[in-house]
Parts: structure tokens; sequence; C-alpha cells
């Protein structure tokens, strides 16, 4: 049988301030528990074992102690302030008033040579969390504002917001997503956003910034650069790292594509193997205006006017169209067909086809005038014999 069961300290018989119960309760604890080895089931104050009490609890393989006091409990030493744990559950680690379920003042510090860092909440029955004000305005950080939900030991979704249905950023780790609900700066947090959009992503650098997509081999990218780079100039760049082409697409298909040849193709894919020529359009072009620029003089048609421009008989040309099926100097329909027509090419050609028929004509008329003068002359000869 135990030698001490229960020793009562009761203010209603003894008038005792606080200070001399608690000093009672250190001298039995100092002096009958530890000297004398004397063990104990409850230690009360204020007359009340139920509410107010010292004791202990069974667990596994040893015991627990047992402190249960409505007022609160304080722990201190010479520095001040210690741990406070109020009547209402919170618990102030350097403050006496905590405003929180857990509230400290200062700094927390978790061991840096543990290998894994963070802070879990693990619930069966309830499958997410929330809390708010995730940083205060005055600076205090509660942690309620971070949660993460998902059944059991699975992570189905971290966020940052005041609920569930009202996020900043919700991350999915089996998914491998985040999802942010909102303008996103970086290296910035004056977002541009003056005309309204939905939603904006800002990246500024003050020189230079870009944004990257990759695969394990081709690099693509968006640039804006204060000076310019890869021989672009200063402005907004848009293309590849690789030597890989870069295609515009719509409604799932491609519709033009830059070949690091420096070749473009619009509507096909295929690039052309013609090392004359940079742009490829299937389908043709429609413009309002087009202006095709020549080389030199020497590639536009006056020749045809100089002195010693050998011009053919038109009995010549019609052998040349008897022979062949088409003018002189003129490609034929099998020859388009196979290598096509450049514009400027062909415009000199038909323009030095008009010219000699030009000239056909001119001297076409100098026959026809010769022709009427010697039929005038014939006449008066004529009218002169009757």
């Amino acid at each position: 049988m135990e030698l001490l069961s229960i020793i009562r300290i009761s203010k209603n018989k003894h008038i005792y301030t606080m200070k001399k119960t608690l000093s009672i309760f250190g001298l039995i604890l100092c002096t009958s528990l530890f000297s004398q080895d004397i063990p104990f089931n409850k230690l009360y104050g204020n007359g009340d074992p139920v509410h107010y009490y010292l004791g202990h609890y069974p667990v596994a393989n040893s015991d627990g102690l047992d402190i249960n006091w409505y007022g609160g409990i304080k722990l201190q030493t010479s520095a001040g302030v210690g741990i406070q744990l109020l009547d209402n559950g919170n618990v102030g680690i350097g403050t006496a008033d905590p405003k929180a379920p857990l509230d400290v003042k200062g700094r927390i510090l978790i061991n840096p040579e543990l290998p894994v860092l963070g802070v879990g909440i693990k619930g069966y029955d309830t499958y997410w969390s929330r809390g708010y004000n995730f940083m205060s305005s005055d600076g205090t950080v509660n942690l309620g504002g971070f949660s993460a939900v998902g059944p059991k030991d699975k992570i189905d979704r971290l966020f940052v917001g005041k609920a569930w249905d009202d996020t900043i950023a919700d991350f999915y780790p089996l998914d491998k997503k985040t999802v942010f609900n909102g303008n996103v700066g970086i290296g910035t947090s004056n977002i541009e956003n003056s005309e309204g959009w939905n939603k904006v992503l800002q990246i500024r650098g003050d020189i230079h910034s870009k944004i990257l997509a990759s695969s394990s081999n081709v690099i693509a990218g968006l640039w804006a650069h204060n000076y310019g780079y890869y021989g672009a100039p200063a402005g907004g760049i848009t293309g590849t790292y690789t030597n890989h082409p870069f295609s515009f697409i719509t409604n799932g298909s491609n519709k033009m594509t830059i070949f690091s040849s420096g070749k473009i193709t619009i509507g096909t894919a295929q690039q052309d193997n013609d090392p004359n020529f940079l742009l490829y359009v299937k389908k043709g072009i429609k413009s309002e205006q087009v202006k095709i620029e020549i080389a030199s003089a020497n590639g536009w048609a006056d020749y045809v006017f100089n002195k010693n421009y050998k011009l053919l008989s038109l009995s010549e040309v019609e052998k040349h169209i008897e022979e062949k099926g088409h003018l002189p100097n003129i490609p034929s329909a099998e020859e388009v067909v196979r290598n096509g027509v450049n514009l400027g090419e062909m415009d000199a050609k038909l323009l030095e086809k008009i010219e000699e028929l030009t000239l056909y004509l001119i001297q076409l008329n100098k026959d026809v005038k010769q022709l009427k003068e010697e039929n005038k002359e014939l006449k008066k000869t004529m009218n002169s014999k009757k």
C-alpha cells in the first residue's frame, strides 16, 4: 500500500495564497517524492481534484505526467516568459498572451541537417484543412493559410489562399501541376496590366529576360533585349536555340515554318531545295501591290532598242514557232512546269517581245508609207498617159 495516496491542500480550510500553495507543492515534490522516493497518484490544489491537479497516466511500457490546471500553465526561467498555455488551448512561446493555437515570439529554427524538412498534418477522417492570413499585416505568419490536402498519406493538392475554393496558387504533386490564380510577376511586383487582361505573366530583367521551353534535344525561347541578340535588333525575339525549325500552328496544324537555313515555307513544312530562294508559299499569294527589284539595268529589256541589237526577221520568228512551238527566248510550258517562273526575269522577257513587236510595227509602218508613196506616184504616171 502506498504511503501517500492523496495530499489535499484546500484554501477553504486553510487560508493560503497561491504562492504558498505552489511552494508547498514544490516542497512536497522535492522532499517527499525525490528525497524519500515516495510514489504518488495525484496532487491537487484549490480544493478541486478535478480541475487543478498534478498526476500521471499510463502510456505504453511507461508512465506519463498529467498536469491539469484550468486557469493556465506557465513554464519560465530567469530569462522571463517561457511557455504559456492558456485556458482556451493557445500555446505561447516567448509570449504570455498567445493569439493562436501556437504563437511564437521570435524565430523558429529547424535542424538544417535533417534530409527532409517540413510540417505535416495527417488526417484520416478530414480530407481538407483551411486557414487564413498566410502573412498578416503585422508581419506574423499563420501556417493555417498554407494547406495540404489529400486522402490519408497521399497529398493530392497543396494550396495558398483563404480557402480551398479561393486560392492564390494550387500545387498538385501527383500530377506535377501548378496553377496560379492571378497575375504572376517574376523579377517584379509591379505587373503591367493597364489594359485589364484577365491574367498576366510578366518576367522582368533590367537589360534582358527570356522564357525557355526545352526537350531532350530542342530549346525554344522568347526574349526581350535592350540591345538585340543573335543578330536581331533590339526588341522582342523568338525562335530556337538549337538547329531546329521554328513553326507557327493554328487549329492544330502547321501554317508556317522557318528553317535553320533561313528558308520560310507557308502552307507546308516541306523545305524547298532551291538555294536561290528563301520563301515558298503554297497555293499562291494575293496582294494589292507587289514590287520586284531588278539587280541591274542589264536585267531589263531596253537593250532591244540598242542599234546593235539583232532583231530576228519575221520569217525567222515564224520558223522558230513552227519548230519549237513558242516564241524565241521564252520558256516552253514544260520548262515552266519543271522550273517555275522568275517573275522579274519573265517580265523582262515579255517586255523584250513587246519591244521587238514595236520595232516590227515601226518597220511595217515605214513599209506601208513607202508603198503609199509608190502607189501615189504610180497613179500620177498612169493619169498622165491618158
